[in-house]
């Protein structure tokens, strides 16, 4: 596989094995677990659970000969890449049931197995171009796509990724989905340890006595136990996360997380599966780490009913609680959820500033990954209204999941611009904002409870900063160490003229 820009290095290249490593790092100390019904709670759709129709619904699907028989012919099949077709032709069927309830508006979707088609994945970009060689294929098990997509070919058109395993099939005696009594299996999480842990402690914890790592243990003989930690109080410092091991089938669902949070740019978080028949485990994915469900056993009742519950998510949960951006759908021209393949040709309302606008052009960096800053940067044109008269500008914005603890990069560039040299050495920040509930913590407490606890929580935040040529395109060679010259004339004058801003250091260490 070729290489790929990695989400702190955007220059550094970075084959498979290396990327699944920095994915297994990430996901061993971020990783939350929470029950299935916390993790439904994410959605909002609790009413609709609680009315007359869905129970209606509900009684006739469970009794539908149709649904029993597509049930039992994904039950028979063993192999793992046969049962990617049976598994999406029972769900749809669902969704056929769920999208006659009397609520709208209902998100028109399909489950499509990728019959061994890789989606094109990347590329990365720096200082405007794309980064040759970065430009890959990477392949899910299945997807959650919309309806109006014709052709799967593409990582922005991934609504939910979802990943198999092989397992033993779990049948009742009558061969029902949906017994009428519940035999659901929980494993008891290990216990937590009291006192927090720093990250270096965390990785001290992960190596066996000899100061060693342990054998990976190979991936048909995992099984997955998730560690439950308990959403605390903000009042206190926020606990690390106890050791996590994460499977290769962990590792992989991440991976199909972070390209699709790269597709395009626009996403906040991303929902997955992975399926080990009867079991299915929800996850969730955001800019601070992983949550997982316990597994749900759909071959009981009340795996059954919790699973159908998160399908009629995927069909009724707004834009915004999917995943997707709203600041980045502030457009006539917004295609539908999972359709939308770029970013260029939006124009969006900057908050707060008299109705200034931003018409987005292209990419000139990106960084890749899970967790992290995850920084977009995009030229663009901005428009002003100033005494009733419009002014065009070329500028770039830049959109940063940075710790939410941070000075914000538009108060300190302002804050430097009260100096007199600052117009010599500073660049220009038009304007900055951190987006409204667009904090990991604010998008975690919809999983049910008002202050979750969230390692290094970050807020997303943006920057319209003037454009400036990349200095790997100056005009003349000369004017390279011209450039440094100033640089350090500059870092002169603000180290013993501005002393003030040397506070500002510790802040503005990278995250």
């Amino acid at each position: 596989m070729a290489p790929e820009a990695s989400s702190c290095h955007s220059s550094s290249f970075h084959a498979q094995d290396d990327i699944d490593n920095l994915l297994k790092d990430e996901l061993r100390l971020s990783t939350v677990s929470v029950t299935a019904d916390a993790f439904l709670h994410f959605a909002s759709l609790q009413t609709l659970w609680d009315s007359p129709g869905w129970s209606e619904m509900v009684n006739r699907l469970t009794a539908d000969e149709t649904q029993l028989q597509l049930k039992r012919v994904w039950d028979g099949v063993h192999n793992k890449p046969d049962q990617y077709r049976p598994f999406c032709d029972w769900v749809e069927h669902l969704v056929q049931f769920i999208t006659q309830l009397p609520r709208g508006p209902a998100r028109k979707i399909r489950f499509v197995p990728s019959d061994d088609k890789n989606l094109a994945c990347g590329p990365s970009y720096l200082n405007g171009k794309e980064v040759e060689g970065t430009a890959t294929a990477f392949k899910p098990d299945v997807v959650c796509m919309d309806a109006g997509v014709t052709e799967l070919n593409k990582w922005s058109q991934v609504l939910v990724p979802m990943q198999f395993k092989k397992g033993s099939s779990s049948l009742t005696a009558s061969g029902s989905a949906v017994p009428q009594t519940s035999d659901l299996q929980t494993r008891a999480p290990p216990v937590t340890p009291p006192k927090s842990q720093s990250r270096d402690q965390l990785k001290r914890s992960r190596e066996g006595g000899d100061g060693k790592s342990g054998p990976q243990e190979k991936e048909a003989e995992i099984s997955t136990i998730y560690d439950v930690h308990h959403f605390d109080s903000l009042a206190t410092p926020p606990p690390r996360p106890v050791h996590y091991d994460p499977t290769m089938n962990d590792i992989r669902l991440a991976r199909y997380a972070m390209q699709t949070f790269a597709a395009v740019g626009n996403r906040t978080h991303v929902f997955a599966l992975f399926v080990k028949h009867p079991n299915i485990t929800l996850w969730y994915f955001d800019r601070c780490g992983a949550v997982c469900a316990s597994p749900i056993n759909i071959s009981t009742l009340e795996g059954f009913l919790l699973f159908i519950k998160f399908i009629s998510t995927l069909v009724y949960m707004r834009n915004d609680l999917l995943g997707f951006n709203p600041f980045f759908s502030n457009s006539a021209t917004t295609a539908p959820a999972g359709t939308r393949e770029t970013l260029f040709g939006l124009t969006l309302t900057i908050p707060n500033s008299d109705n200034a606008t931003l018409t987005l052009q292209e990419v000139l960096d990106r960084r890749m990954g899970v967790v992290g800053r995850a920084t977009l940067v995009c030229k663009a044109e901005l428009k002003k209204n100033i005494e009733g008269e419009t002014q065009v500008q070329e500028v770039v914005i830049k959109s940063s999941w940075q710790h939410s603890l941070r000075i914000r990069e538009s108060n300190i560039l302002n804050d430097l611009y009260e100096s007199d040299q600052a117009q010599d050495h500073i660049v220009r920040c038009f304007h900055g904002w951190e987006q409204t509930e667009a904090t990991v913590s604010s998008q975690r407490a919809k999983f049910g409870e008002p202050t979750p606890s969230v390692v290094d929580d970050r807020a997303l935040r943006h920057t319209v900063l003037e454009y400036l040529n990349p200095i790997t395109q100056l005009s003349q060679p000369f004017h390279i160490p011209s450039i440094g010259w100033n640089i350090m004339q500059g870092t002169y004058d603000f180290i013993f003229e501005q002393p003030q801003f040397l506070t500002l250091g510790p802040k503005l260490s990278s995250s």
